[in-house]
């Protein structure tokens, strides 16, 4: 059965003189798990947008993994989404991923399943990637059988802070905002999506019976917890990987463990 191995948030770079042996820990790490496919669901990096020479530091790492790696991009390695004040989204900083890693989106196809990638950072921003983006998964979903997708930031935080009536501002910066968020749920409340994939929460967490259901992986950096959310749906780990076998009956994720340096956990 395929196997996809989901990594997220390294923030290579938040600890420079530890990332040779952190990305030599993961690149061990992925040989053991010997998955089919690696898919890094965002921030990559640590200060993109300020540093383009932690992209070249990135993609030697993710050149440097087997099997074949597509990386999502993060609010850390392009930019934050649109209404954030710090360390924006601007077409520049997009172009400058895209010259390295392409456009955010990505396909890949197993016998009856299709993986799919998709850009969170451009939702909501106006480019004319964000429409191409939109068009791309639309398509993408109706040619396939049935699907998982990755993404970085999630789509439905605000349901979260619905279910526990909290208001706070500063949770804002964590989900996908409307109406980019509505648009692009909508397409992927079909049956044939099976999971959404996403980082960002640095934490493992679930929501099993949504539709669709959506897991989010922990971090390979820190972990951060978010008073009143992530108790709510996590499972305690806050580093390591998941472990997606994409079997006949549908999607079985596995958490793994990951051993290598990392910062002290962020309460926010």
């Amino acid at each position: 059965m395929p196997t996809v191995l989901q990594l997220s948030d390294l923030h290579l770079g938040r600890m420079p003189e530890q990332d040779d042996q952190r990305c030599a820990a993961l690149v061990e790490f992925v040989k053991q798990q010997a998955p089919d496919l690696v898919v890094i669901s965002g921030d990559l990096c640590d200060d993109a947008p300020c540093q383009p020479q932690q992209v070249a530091y990135g993609k030697a790492l993710v050149d440097a993994l087997e099997p074949t790696t597509f990386v999502v991009p993060g609010n850390h390695d392009v930019g934050n989404k649109p209404g954030i004040e710090h360390d924006p989204l601007t077409p520049t900083r997009y172009e400058h991923w895209q010259q390295t890693f392409g456009p955010g989106w990505f396909r890949r196809d197993f016998e009856s399943w299709t993986v799919l990638g998709i850009n969170s950072q451009i939702v909501n921003s106006g480019f004319d990637a964000e429409r191409e983006q939109e068009a791309w998964l639309a398509q993408q979903i109706a040619d396939c059988e049935r699907c998982v997708v990755f993404t970085h930031m999630p789509l439905d935080l605000a349901v979260l802070v619905d279910v526990h009536e909290d208001k706070r501002s500063n949770l804002r910066y964590w989900p996908v905002d409307p109406p980019g968020r509505s648009r692009i749920l909508e397409m992927l409340r079909n049956p044939k999506v099976r999971l959404v994939c996403s980082g960002h929460l640095h934490n493992l967490a679930s929501l099993p019976h949504a539709s669709p259901p959506r897991l989010w992986c922990p971090s390979l950096s820190f972990g951060v917890i978010i008073p009143g959310v992530t108790g709510a749906v996590g499972a305690g780990e806050r580093i390591g990987a998941i472990r997606h076998e994409l079997t006949d009956s549908g999607v079985a994720s596995t958490f793994v463990p990951v051993d290598l340096p990392v910062s002290a956990t962020m309460t926010i």
